[in-house]
């Protein structure tokens, strides 16, 4: 259904955890990673999840170092 409103990614707890930093009247940035893509061909475990976590490591460091810099 979220496909067919135009959604091409959908964060299971991002925006819970926005509404309650709001709530508390926090400034709120966010990054994302993109850990996996369900579809009926495509079963993925835990393990994948987290391996692919695991392979951006260096990339989210990077991303968050330039954006420390720039603050």
């Amino acid at each position: 259904m979220l496909r067919l409103l135009g959604a091409d990614v959908v964060g299971m707890s991002t925006v819970p955890e926005i509404i309650v930093a709001k709530h508390m009247n926090l400034d709120v940035n966010i990054i994302c990673c993109v850990t996996n893509s369900v579809n009926d061909a495509n079963k993925l475990s835990h393990e994948d999840v987290v391996k692919v976590a695991n392979e951006n490591n260096i990339r989210l460091k990077n991303i968050l170092l330039s954006y420390i810099e720039r603050m």
